[in-house]
């Protein structure tokens, strides 16, 4: 079952959790909020999200997954992506791929934040 809480804070540990959705009131996923969770496969990140922390999913060795519902996010601090799944398949929102020049920033912005470079948007 996902996890639509109000908030995710820094440090918090989901560990056993294989989805997640992140709530539309929540604007930042906190510093280490899914670090290590070995068991994640696939993330929906909500329209308010501005801001996700160092580490937020860093070790997440099985997610493959991750749906951007909104072009909200603008800062993606380091790491937070690092050890994620080779394959990685990012869906974003239709405007975001329409704009060539933006979806290439936004990979860019991914790939420095640790993802694989081998990432497909969707």
């Amino acid at each position: 079952m996902p996890y639509r809480g109000p908030a995710v804070s820094s440090g918090t540990v989901l560990k056993n959790l294989a989805s997640v959705t992140i709530g539309t009131g929540v604007t930042s996923i906190g510093k280490n909020a899914f670090a290590s969770a070995k068991k994640l496969k696939s993330v929906v990140v909500g329209k308010a999200v501005k801001t996700i922390g160092a580490s937020a999913f860093s070790g997440c060795k099985k997610l493959a997954k991750i749906t951007f519902k909104g072009t909200a996010v603008s800062k993606i601090q380091g790491k937070a992506f690092k050890g994620t799944a080779k394959k990685v398949t990012v869906k974003i929102p239709k405007s975001l791929k329409k704009n060539k020049k933006k979806a290439t920033a936004f990979k860019k912005k991914l790939t420095k934040a640790g993802m694989s470079k081998k990432l497909k948007l969707k």
